[in-house]
């Protein structure tokens, strides 16, 4: 899996705090553009016999406003809607490859059943291929006893996570992390989508 699809949770979150944030900048922008219009129209200039009208630039730039308006909170909204990540296992090229995609509900998917809790989750693990695929956690820090065993997932079954960081056999979890410490304690989980040997 290439780093650009593994990025795709945190473009959706730039998506939407940069949109409502574009969105909110150029509302202001145009409620200060329109405080300080003037009804009176600008002059005229005349060039070489000709009469050509000034160009009136807050009239232009109040209507740039309202579009970047328009487009920012448009995006913020789109970038919302499609929050559910859907990664699909398929076979391919000999081995097992993973597409993935942002949905903003969970698809119907013919011969697929689900697993596990019927929760909402933020992944979505859809196994297509002709093997079983596992979703193992890794523990970091000073948190001990919450360990699991791996989550198996067979042919023709999807299963909800909370999160996926690693996709497939190359894209191990490292030895090590900064951790964030909560109270007394420092640590962290990764959970990593692969299939093959353990």
């Amino acid at each position: 899996m290439d780093d650009g699809a593994r990025m795709t949770p945190i473009l959706r979150s730039i998506l939407i705090w940069g949109g409502l944030g574009v969105g909110v900048v150029s509302f202001l922008v145009l409620l200060a553009a329109r405080a300080k219009a003037t009804p009176s129209p600008l002059p005229e200039a005349r060039v070489e016999g000709a009469t050509v009208r000034s160009l009136d630039v807050r009239r232009r730039t109040t209507w740039i406003a309202v579009v970047v308006t328009v487009v920012g909170f448009a995006l913020a909204w789109w970038s919302y809607q499609h929050d559910l990540r859907m990664l699909y296992v398929r076979d391919g090229g000999g081995d097992r490859y993973v597409e993935q995609e942002m949905v903003s509900s969970l698809p119907a998917l013919e011969g697929v059943r689900w697993e596990g809790s019927t929760e909402r989750s933020d992944v979505v693990v859809v196994n297509l291929s002709s093997g079983p695929v596992r979703v193992e956690s890794v523990q970091y820090g000073n948190l001990f006893g919450l360990g699991s065993e791996p989550h198996v997932i067979p042919p023709n079954t999807m299963s909800g996570f909370y999160k996926i960081d690693h996709i497939g056999p190359g894209d191990r979890p490292p030895h090590e992390v900064t951790v964030q410490k909560v109270g007394n304690l420092a640590y962290e989980f990764r959970y990593w989508l692969t299939w093959g040997a353990e």
